[in-house]
């Protein structure tokens, strides 16, 4: 395509395998895999794809917070 994308279907599973295994932390399925997931299930994925960079930017904000607060208060929880 003139774009830049591609519609090729082993592309398109190397690239859906790339985004599951990231997000669930390891190698989990392969790109020949990827054809055995339903369309629900690949829904997800690619729902976490746009949703958890959001997500994980809340919670980052949140742990510095926490962060902050024992910094202020050396003693909190030494003992």
């Amino acid at each position: 395509m003139k774009d830049g994308s591609t519609s090729h279907p082993f592309i398109l599973a190397v690239n859906a395998a790339r985004m599951i295994n990231s997000q669930c932390g390891g190698a989990v399925i392969a790109p020949w895999e990827v054809n055995q997931l339903s369309a629900d299930e690949l829904d997800v994925f690619y729902g976490l794809s746009k949703d958890l960079p959001a997500r994980q930017a809340v919670e980052k904000k949140k742990e510095q917070v926490f962060e902050d607060v024992r910094k202020r208060h050396p003693n909190y929880r030494k003992y």
